[in-house]
């Protein structure tokens, strides 16, 4: 068996459990268990089948067991726990996954992996210290000695996020001595041991590492319990059945919800994912609409650095260059995006991830700090010492922590006549910067936490998109995030609040489904809004669902008649599903809130064209060419209309206006049915040889498209052999012309 493979079995064991299906399990489980060869797991899982077959005997004999249900929660439990065991005796053996290949590693070399009472140890000894270090006045006699204990705190705290990423299920006193190395850790270590918990999770279910992660979202320091909400609202995503078999995790997560300040934060934070998930749309809007005019930005800055004599630029030679409309607009709607919390900078540090520093995994999700001996190793260089970097990086509010990492690193291959422009240009002193700077002096708890989850977030996108391993690891971002589904968490979500917030975030993301189904839900506690009931016709538009957006549509427009927009869209429904009757009394609705509108009195003429009405039709276009002139505009459809009552000398003259003005190819088909009207075959294939040589299409899909067209033509008296006759003689014209 190969990794899929198993994982599949492992998975349908799941779900054979969860239907209540145990013989079908136990046959699975036991496949399973053979492939890694373990005697404990048969023995444990042969003791389970036996108990299980007591309880069908005693059941079918009529004796009613009042602990029947316990016991069978009891078996599930200890089922899902060998499935899970049997599954990573195999992974460790056999998996080619990076996880996997990490673990065996591990097992063979005991130095890589030790023990918590050492880590422990080094980090007490190391703080305490430093701590008696940091009383000296000598700050050059000591600051090698620092160097080295800060270099000992980083390499225990990564031991320790090592240690709780690869560790094997957890037993009650293993969580209490993680938890007691936890509270020895500074706080970037224990902001990164928040990743390796999320990380173990998602590899395999833990009931303890899951309690733990519960308890540090009750944690004092923001980044940590920010980071662990974050991680823990993923994870209930991904195990959300596995709770129904863990009371005491049921109970710790319904305590933990209670609390008021936490509920509120986790339609923010699930806001946020959602933004991060569709991260393409804003690289896109990038790459297509605001890096262009940013380029002209640098090429410009060039061009007078070339010409100046200044070494870097300050303020007003920036206002000058980006005074202009387009750039002016271009940077507006950059920091417009930054402060909406998007994900501006992935596109542009994707490319800054090759570094050394990343290859180690617990580097992605390592808070940025200045004693990180990393960088104090780094800008402890003359060329770099007197930059600055350090305090204007820590200080960015819209740089994610990988990102800084990623900045200081780039910094050293930065010819050194650019670095300063670099650092006084990273854009601590706009104006985004400096209001979030005051409204956290202020005390605004709420958007301070709002900033941790938001550039949490970023680092992990980074990380399933870019870890030279990412496809070895479990990619929340390619879920379907809709956290509305998970059991315990249907109450915070079905907040008529958090919906509409929710909803508005999927629109906006074109996640029309899922937006379609929040507001049908608001539609439901709010019948009379009429934004939820637009909002919903419009993803139902956009699923093509048009009868139903008719219907919602048709719906808004009773709470408020005569709203254009509602108005546009509902003929628009009504036209793709044939019913040209109720578009039209719509477009006419539409002129008489503004009789100058040409698109309205065009589309007056198009219905009444389809309703086969073409004398009404061909009155409006001409009252169209009255009001705004002749064009192609009402030449091809005024030909139609007439060619479709056969007044073939008034058809006549409109084909020659479009054939003297610029046919396209549809106007030479068109052309060409004329003429089969009128039986000039000759002409008519002649037409629609022109259209195929106009057109760019492939002959096998001009012919399909011909051919069906063709079958219209029956209304001119052709019958299947004179349909098949003009058909071929067209085929072989465009042949010889090849």
């Amino acid at each position: 068996m190969n990794h899929t493979d198993i994982t599949a079995l492992h998975r349908n064991i799941y779900n054979l459990i969860e239907e209540k299906h145990f013989r079908d399990a136990y046959l699975q489980l036991y496949y399973l268990i053979q492939q890694s060869a373990s005697g404990e797991l048969f023995d444990r899982l042969n003791a389970q089948e036996t108990n299980y077959r007591f309880l069908l005997h005693y059941t079918m004999s009529g004796v009613q067991d009042p602990q029947q249900d316990q016991i069978l929660a009891n078996m599930s439990r200890e089922m899902l726990s060998i499935a899970d065991k049997a599954y990573r005796e195999w992974c460790q053996a056999f998996s080619p996954r990076w996880y996997y290949a990490q673990l065996r590693y591990r097992k063979m070399d005991a130095h890589v992996s030790p023990d918590l009472e050492s880590i422990e140890k080094i980090l007490s000894d190391a703080k305490d210290e430093l701590s008696l270090l940091s009383e000296s006045k000598n700050d050059f006699a000591t600051a090698p000695r620092k160097l080295e204990l800060q270099k000992r705190i980083a390499a225990a705290e990564a031991d320790y996020f090592s240690a709780i990423l690869f560790s094997s299920p957890w037993h009650s006193a293993e969580k209490q001595s993680y938890i007691k190395t936890f509270a020895e850790m500074t706080l970037p270590g224990k902001a990164m041991a928040v990743s390796a918990l999320l990380l173990a999770l998602q590899e395999l279910f833990d009931e303890h590492k899951l309690s733990f992660l519960m308890e540090l979202c009750q944690n004092q320091e923001p980044q940590v319990s920010m980071r662990a909400l974050t991680a823990l609202l993923l994870l209930l995503l991904q195990h959300d059945a596995r709770l129904k078999h863990c009371p005491s995790l049921q109970a710790q997560l319904s305590l933990l919800l209670d609390g008021p300040a936490l509920r509120s934060r986790l339609p923010m934070i699930y806001a946020q994912l959602l933004r991060e998930k569709f991260n393409e749309q804003i690289t896109k809007k990038l790459q297509d609409e605001l890096l262009p005019e940013m380029n002209k930005l640098s090429e410009s800055l060039q061009d007078k650095f070339e010409r100046s004599d200044k070494i870097t630029f300050d303020k007003s030679d920036i206002d000058d260059i980006i005074s202009d409309g387009a750039m002016s607009s271009a940077m507006q709607q950059l920091s417009d995006l930054q402060t909406q919390g998007e994900d501006v900078y992935m596109s542009t540090f994707s490319q800054l991830k090759f570094y050394p520093f990343f290859k180690d995994i617990h580097h992605w999700f390592v808070p940025f700090y200045a004693e990180n001996p990393a960088l104090t190793e780094l800008f402890g260089k003359d060329d770099l010492k007197d930059l600055g970097v350090l305090k204007v990086v820590t200080g960015s509010a819209f740089l994610c922590d990988s990102d800084k990492y990623s900045f200081c690193l780039n910094l050293t291959q930065v010819p050194e006549q650019y670095r300063a422009s670099m650092v006084s240009n990273m854009g601590a002193d706009s104006e985004q910067f400096r209001e979030l700077m005051d409204m956290e002096q202020n005390g605004n708890q709420q958007l301070k936490q709002e900033s941790i989850s938001n550039l949490y977030i970023h680092d992990l996108y980074r990380f399933y998109k870019l870890f030279p391993s990412h496809a070895d690891f479990y990619n929340v971002f390619n879920t379907s995030l809709d956290f509305f589904s998970v059991k315990p968490l249907e109450n915070i979500f079905t907040d008529s609040s958090a919906m509409q917030m929710l909803a508005a975030m999927y629109l906006k993301k074109y996640q029309y489904a899922s937006a379609a189904y929040l507001y049908d839900r608001l539609i439901d506690m709010y019948p009379d809004n009429f934004e939820y009931q637009r909002s919903y016709a419009y993803c139902q538009e956009k699923m093509k669902h048009f009868n139903k957006a008719a219907q919602a549509y048709r719906n808004a427009d009773l709470m408020r008649a005569d709203q254009a927009w509602v108005l546009k869209r509902w003929a628009y429904c009504c036209k793709q599903v044939d019913d040209y009757a109720q578009a039209l009394e719509l477009y006419r609705r539409l002129l008489s809130l503004d009789g100058e509108n040409r698109d309205y009195l065009m589309s007056v003429g198009s219905c009444l064209m389809h309703m086969k009405d073409y004398d009404a039709a061909i009155n409006t276009y001409y009252k169209y060419e009255f009001f705004h002139g002749e064009s192609m505009q009402t030449w091809r459809p005024i030909s139609w209309c007439l060619l479709m009552q056969g007044k073939y000398e008034q058809a006549a003259v409109a084909f020659r206006k479009i054939m003297e003005a610029d046919p396209d190819k549809d106007d030479y088909l068109c052309y060409g049915h004329f003429c089969v009207a009128q039986k000039k075959f000759k002409e008519a294939v002649e037409a629609y040889a022109k259209s195929f040589r106009v057109s760019t299409m492939s002959k096998d899909d001009f012919y399909k498209r011909f051919d069906k067209d063709l079958q219209e033509l029956t209304i001119f008296g052709l019958d299947k052999m004179q349909l098949a006759i003009l058909s071929d003689s067209l085929k072989y014209k465009i042949e010889e012309n090849d």
